[in-house]
């Protein structure tokens, strides 16, 4: 009974609400009401104004109602074009970064392989190449629409793989201070040339903190390129952290 009463209203649901035929629907149960109460026919026949009105009324709101639920239904169609085009222009996003990424690591193995698992050294070798472009701008803008659409996973690691891209970003500006830093050191000769003093002598920012932060950059590069786009299809499902 249950399921005959559930398949009554989607049918009746979809012939009078979704297709707007109830507007019409309404003419008809104002029409058989009449029929079974001729008494109340005759008396909207002696008042011509209360007819106009009535007719008026009916005929005002349905035309309000058809053209809000068009409008509606429009705004869902738009709603729709505009979470989709986000997600293509996300996807790309995140192909894009991880291009880059991959671009960034290369000329970074390009370097002098004397350089290989010395860490000071490939902290040196990143702050001379510069830092990676890397870009959140459509996760920013237009990540509100996508919660919807993206599954648990996926939303999850898209938000993993843009705390890692600023987390990346943020390291290698760090790597960059701390150079621009003990640069200025040197500069001012408080830090000679190739000595590196003792607990006593000045700061040496970039050799002391340098190793550590790039092997951060190192692992969370890493582990992006390894798992790919997880929207396209990754490599291999993502290791939330």
């Amino acid at each position: 009974m249950a399921g005959i009463l559930s398949d009554l209203w989607s049918y009746l649901k979809a012939v009078f609400w979704e297709s707007n035929r109830w507007i019409f629907a309404l003419f008809d149960i104002v029409g058989i009401v009449l029929f079974l109460v001729p008494r109340l026919a005759e008396k909207l026949a002696q008042n011509v104004h209360l007819i106009r009105s009535i007719g008026g009324g009916i005929f005002g709101c349905s035309f309000l109602i058809a053209n809000f639920l068009v409008y509606r239904r429009l705004a869902h169609a738009t709603e729709l074009r505009a979470i989709s085009a986000a997600l293509v222009m996300l996807k790309d996003e995140i192909d894009q970064n991880l291009a880059e990424l991959t671009g960034f690591w290369e000329k970074i193995e390009q370097g002098d392989e004397s350089l290989e698992g010395s860490s000071l050294a490939l902290a040196g070798r990143c702050v001379e190449l510069g830092p990676p472009i890397l870009i959140c701008t459509v996760w920013e803008k237009q990540g509100s629409l996508l919660i919807g659409v993206l599954s648990n996973e996926q939303l999850k690691w898209v938000q993993s793989f843009y705390t890692k891209i600023v987390k990346i970003t943020n390291i290698c500006a760090k790597l960059q201070i701390l150079f621009d830093e003990q640069q200025s050191y040197l500069k001012a000769g408080q830090l000679p040339k190739g000595v590196v003093w003792g607990v006593s002598g000045p700061p040496i920012p970039f050799q002391k903190n340098a190793p550590a932060l790039w092997d951060d950059v190192e692992q969370i590069i890493l582990r992006l390129l390894e798992e790919g786009n997880l929207l396209t299809g990754g490599t291999q499902p993502p290791a939330v952290q």
